[in-house]
């Protein structure tokens, strides 16, 4: 998986997500279930949109992420509305903090990207260390039903004046991996051209019943899981949930 050159249009292919709806929603969950403080580390904070919200509502961030091109975009996205979060450049499925804190998130399927089952499971074990007592978990995934009915063999294309793609995906029944290959044609505003671009990218389809289990074993105790960005129970052709863990 290649960020490189996503970085720069990254922003603009999510302009239609509602941040603030999933800060907000975020902050509803962390209320709901009592994190004992308010420093979260943002795991997978990508360009920082979550990281920016969150910290807006007073939260105290970090952000990690593998992709050194998406944490120059979230730097200057911090530095251009005036808050400081300190980011790190690390490997999601093996990183490492000198503090312990009250939440970690990880949001917009960061966690599907992890292929290797032992790779989850030394994640969540990463997570569980850097938690405090009775500190929370939250993260999203996009569920098997997305990933083989939704996006699995089809194609997708979005066309503007500045970014057109063309998304050609394919579910491996073996692997329970969706493989997505995207190419991109980004205008140059100063030549006039087109400059072309491929980004190909997998997604583990990780059954929710799977992931419970191996929160578990991890020493986690699972509070509950919900809809996408609701309160309610899952449904079976909900395209997210989320998973809710206390240590």
């Amino acid at each position: 998986m290649s960020y490189n050159n996503l970085a720069l249009v990254y922003d603009k292919l999510m302009e239609d997500i509602d941040y603030q709806a999933w800060a907000n929603y975020l902050d509803q969950l962390i209320s709901k279930y009592k994190a004992p403080g308010k420093e979260l580390i943002d795991l997978g904070c990508g360009t920082g949109s979550i990281s920016l919200k969150l910290a807006q509502k007073g939260y105290n961030v970090l952000g990690i992420d593998y992709s050194e091109e998406m944490l120059s975009q979230a730097d200057q996205k911090f530095r251009e509305n005036n808050i400081v979060i300190p980011l790190y450049h690390q490997d999601i499925r093996q990183f490492v903090m000198d503090r312990n804190v009250d939440i970690v998130i990880s949001t917009f399927d960061t966690l599907n990207y992890i292929l290797d089952e032992k790779d989850i499971e030394r994640t969540f074990k990463n997570v569980f260390e850097v938690l405090k007592k009775d500190a929370l978990f939250i993260f999203d995934i996009n569920t098997p039903y997305k990933l083989k009915e939704i996006l699995g063999d089809n194609i997708f294309t979005y066309n503007t004046e500045e970014i057109s793609y063309i998304w050609e995906n394919d579910f491996d029944d073996k692997e329970n991996i969706c493989q997505m290959c995207l190419t991109f044609f980004i205008l140059d505003q100063e030549t006039g051209l087109y400059e072309r671009f491929e980004e190909f990218h997998e997604q583990k389809s990780y059954e929710i019943d799977y992931l419970i289990d191996i929160l578990h074993k991890t020493g986690f105790k699972v509070l509950n899981v919900h809809g996408e960005l609701n309160m309610e129970e899952p449904k079976e052709e909900d395209h997210k949930v989320f998973i809710i863990a206390k240590k």
